[in-house]
């Protein structure tokens, strides 16, 4: 794993975090829709103009720690959905001596938090890549970030919380590791294919028309990750676990492709619906991935841009 310079290590490992939170507002008897364990590269997700902007007020941006890791959390307190996206501008690890461990700091805004936010919602997605850090002390840590318009804190952070020394990596099984590598060039081959389907730079679109292009591209790459996912077999033990999410992930092919058809024929009330639905079974895909690979002892990012990488 490259070291240095940490600038490039925090920046891959927040741009390909899928540690996407779902929320209670957006999750719908989830226990029901499986049961098997458990950024961005659009930022096509509905129509802007269709929402209001989050204020500052309408949006409580904290460090918080999920599922023993820090996470930046982002949480809608507004009786109202609202639309924005929020750029890490800087974010710094300090160790309890003052001494930087780790450090980001991009004035361009390339890495973002998805801009749809339901009412009483909340989104999350970790700091730092599991394993990407060696440190000499083991804390406490001091996390201090700027994004958007806030700026958040955290102290007392452990070794762990923050990725020093490869909490997850170590203990995946080597059936396992060869699993997570064969599905990841898979839906790492998906999400290119995506990508080069995107309109070209200086199109003249609407956003309807970029949405229905985008959809489309997102079902027929979904679709063939999926079936080429089918034919990759998983360690025996895992076979149920791993058929269940499949099964799970064959929703978003479906609900893409209408909202395809919904933006083609500029039906924006269902592309508003439909958007929504596809966000909440992603974050649901991804929760449930997550749960997968902690279950592994495997890094989740891998796993998480199955079966295309998707702004949730």
């Amino acid at each position: 794993m490259r070291r240095a310079p940490w600038t490039w290590v925090v920046v891959g490992g927040i741009a390909t975090l899928l540690f996407v939170a779902g929320v209670d507002a957006l999750r719908s008897s989830a226990d029901d829709e499986a049961s098997a364990p458990t950024a961005s590269t659009t930022t096509t997700e509905i129509p802007s103009g269709s929402l209001p902007s989050c204020t500052q007020r309408d949006l409580r941006v904290s460090i918080e720690i999920r599922k023993g890791v820090a996470s930046v959390v982002a949480r809608n307190t507004a009786a109202h959905d609202c639309y924005r996206l929020l750029h890490i501008s800087r974010l710094t690890i300090e160790d309890r001596a003052g001494n930087l461990v780790a450090e980001l700091r991009d004035g361009g805004g390339s890495v973002s938090l998805t801009g749809f936010f339901p009412s009483d919602s909340e989104r999350a997605f970790w700091l730092l890549q599991q394993g990407v850090l060696e440190c000499d002390l083991p804390g406490p840590y001091l996390a201090l970030a700027t994004i958007g318009p806030y700026s958040v804190r955290r102290g007392n952070l452990s070794a762990s919380e923050i990725g020093c020394g490869g909490t997850f990596a170590t203990r995946v099984s080597p059936l396992r590791a060869k699993y997570i590598a064969r599905a990841d060039a898979i839906c790492t081959a998906a999400s290119d294919r995506l990508r080069a389907a995107e309109p070209k730079p200086g199109a003249k679109l609407t956003e309807l028309e970029e949405l229905a292009g985008w959809s489309k591209a997102a079902a027929r790459a979904s679709k063939r990750a999926i079936a080429e996912l089918r034919t990759l077999p998983p360690p025996k033990a895992d076979r149920v676990a791993v058929k269940r999410v499949l099964s799970f992930m064959e929703r978003l092919p479906r609900v893409l492709r209408r909202l395809a058809a919904a933006a083609s024929a500029g039906e924006t009330a269902r592309v508003r619906i439909l958007a929504g639905e596809r966000i909440r079974l992603t974050h649901r895909k991804d929760e449930l991935l997550h749960r997968l690979a902690l279950l592994w002892g495997a890094l989740p990012d891998a796993l998480q841009g199955c079966p295309v990488s998707m702004l949730a």
